[in-house]
């Protein structure tokens, strides 16, 4: 089988049987939502650098408030990273918000406060603290949404 960054190139070639020069067909990326959830601007860039090249749409929304009609326009969010100290909405609100709707996705609790493990108002979530160990964090994600191999985009690049 051929990678994802070798099929996902349109400038990779290659030979077949009689030696005659073939072009790799690209095949159609299917973008996996994700949903950041943090008033931080800077935190929110990393994880959207961070997580594009690994076939995520990242959503974004700065407070549970705007979060809300993001979830409710995207049913097919695999994965929920949440901060938990944001203005209007709060993530332990949302958080209560999110599972009194039965939702299923998975979510990364990602704060800057030590946080007890038998906190029963955060389960079920895994809960990473800030700051993050990458490694850990690519992990997680992975384990809940699959995680391939990052595909270079430099020749396909927008404006």
């Amino acid at each position: 089988m051929i990678g994802a960054g070798f099929a996902a190139s349109a400038s990779h070639f290659a030979r077949n049987w009689s030696g005659s020069l073939i072009r790799a067909r690209r095949t159609p990326l299917k973008l996996r939502k994700l949903l950041v959830i943090d008033d931080d601007q800077k935190i929110v860039g990393y994880y959207r650098d961070l997580l594009t090249p690994y076939g995520f749409e990242v959503l974004i929304a700065h407070d549970g408030q705007d979060a809300i009609p993001l979830v409710e326009s995207n049913p097919d969010i695999k994965l929920v990273i949440l901060d938990l100290s944001m203005p209007r909405m709060d993530g332990r609100q949302w958080l209560r918000w999110f599972r009194n709707r039965q939702r299923e996705s998975p979510v990364i609790i990602i704060s800057g406060y030590e946080l007890e493990p038998a906190d029963e108002e955060l389960n079920p979530a895994v809960v990473l603290q800030k700051p993050i160990d990458v490694a850990q964090f690519l992990d997680m994600v992975g384990l809940f949404c699959g995680l391939g191999t990052p595909v270079d985009d430099s020749s396909n690049a927008r404006v």
